[in-house]
């Protein structure tokens, strides 16, 4: 975190507002989910919970917590490209 921290402390304001623009679409992306793949997506990748804790918290098999996790992730990546594709045809269009 120190990085990002150090990293962010050189941006710009355009740079700055980009950023906040891309965690907020994210956040929308991640909150857009339904909660049987928001919650082991949120253990593992912000709480870093590895899978068998997740497993016990969710009462899940270590397996499926993998499933879950891997479908968040595509089901988010497909939310941001169609949200990406989305502000390009308001840009060129207006």
């Amino acid at each position: 975190n120190d990085l990002a921290e150090i990293s962010q402390s050189q941006e710009n304001p355009e740079q700055r507002a980009i950023r906040r623009e891309l965690e907020a679409k994210i956040q929308k992306a991640i909150m857009s989910l339904p909660e049987s793949l928001r919650m082991p997506l949120i253990l593992s990748q912000f709480h870093q919970m590895p899978y068998e804790e997740i497993a016990k918290v969710l009462e899940l098999s270590v397996t499926a917590v993998k499933v879950r996790i891997h479908r968040a992730r595509n089901a988010l990546a497909e939310r941001l490209i169609s949200s990406q594709k989305s502000d390009r045809k308001t840009v060129t269009s207006g």
